[in-house]
């Protein structure tokens, strides 16, 4: 990574850090995350992460395409190179074997224990060990960081809004989910008076861009890495999150 960096940091110098280079059109994908990457109705790509693509695009001189897909398939197109960029994906030691990412996330998300309204904190105190017993679900494809993963052999679910209803119905006593995205499945689902997160928190996790670890992307990589260091810099991503309400806390 040190190495990547030096180089960006003469790829900058010698494109005066504005000039774009190599221009393509490129493919972002990602699933559906509230407020992240969502479609309208009429299917136009909204959130965060488009706003944040177009405007890194728009520094590089490139032209971007949409597509959504299950997370699973979006991980995996970026893996093999048949899609450029996978929006909105947390680090952790598998997924920086197959990906690059971006020097600097553009969001970040707390990640909770939901259990039914009224139902208690189920011992939940951050000591996994107290949690013995009790039936926990989380969702397929998903980072919830090494101590979640060392300590809990959770019910992965393949989706959030299964998980919700999962919990909801009585099926499993807490779900494991980022606020952010389950406050979007509990609004579609009616369902925000029926379940509540637990504090303290799991764990925070950043959101990134990330490209292919492959040889053929290496100058998009070097670019774009480029591109988003002047959008936080020069303030312009604080100005994007304020808008869907994401800045960090």
């Amino acid at each position: 990574m040190k190495k990547l960096f030096f180089r960006l940091f003469a790829a900058g110098i010698l494109l005066g850090w504005t000039l774009p280079c190599s221009a393509r059109e490129l493919l972002a994908v990602g699933t559906s995350f509230f407020k992240v990457f969502e479609k309208t109705p009429s299917g136009e790509p909204v959130g965060l992460g488009v706003d944040v693509v177009r405007a890194l695009a728009l520094q590089t001189g490139d032209t971007v395409r949409f597509e959504m897909y299950p997370w699973a398939r979006a991980q995996a197109m970026v893996q093999a190179g048949s899609a450029d960029i996978l929006i909105g994906a947390y680090k952790n030691a598998e997924r920086e074997a197959w990906f690059v990412f971006a020097e600097r996330p553009f969001f970040q998300d707390r990640m909770v224990f939901y259990t039914r309204t009224g139902g208690g904190n189920k011992g939940w105190d951050g000591d996994y060990a107290k949690l013995k017993g009790l039936r926990i679900a989380s969702v397929h494809g998903w980072s919830y960081g090494d101590e979640f993963d060392r300590h809990l052999d959770s019910i992965r679910m393949t989706s959030l809004k299964d998980g919700v209803l999962l919990l909801s119905g009585g099926g499993v006593d807490l779900l494991a989910a980022n606020v952010r995205n389950a406050e979007g499945v509990l609004q579609e689902l009616n369902l925000a008076k029926n379940l509540q997160p637990l504090e303290p928190k799991i764990a925070t996790q950043n959101g990134y861009l990330a490209f292919p670890r492959l040889a053929s992307h290496e100058a998009l990589v070097l670019r774009w890495s480029l591109a988003m260091n002047k959008l936080v810099d020069k303030g312009e991503l604080a100005k994007l999150q304020s808008k869907y309400r994401l800045k960090p806390r």
